[in-house]
């Protein structure tokens, strides 16, 4: 994790882009989370460091509320380059 890292926003479950955004601050230490506590059955629940970010919707018109729940997609590093030859 590293400052600068670039974040894709996805709704909740979902796999389509709404958004994007570059990691801004990271928390200098690890705590204790549970994801999906609202949702019908918890995903997780351990320990992660927490991380923010800037936010650009993907498409210019769209507006989305405060506190607007969205799952955020930290690509760690680049992944192989396949050639299309």
């Amino acid at each position: 994790m590293a400052i600068g890292l670039p974040v894709k926003f996805v709704l909740p479950g979902g796999k389509v882009p709404v958004g994007q955004g570059k990691v801004t601050r990271i928390a200098p230490q690890v705590e204790k989370r549970t994801i999906g506590a609202d949702d019908a059955r918890v995903r997780a629940d351990s320990m992660v460091r927490p991380a923010w970010s800037d936010f650009t919707p993907a498409d210019k018109g769209d507006a989305f509320p405060v506190n607007f729940r969205l799952e955020a997609w930290i690509q760690l590093f680049a992944g192989p380059q396949r050639s299309t030859d």
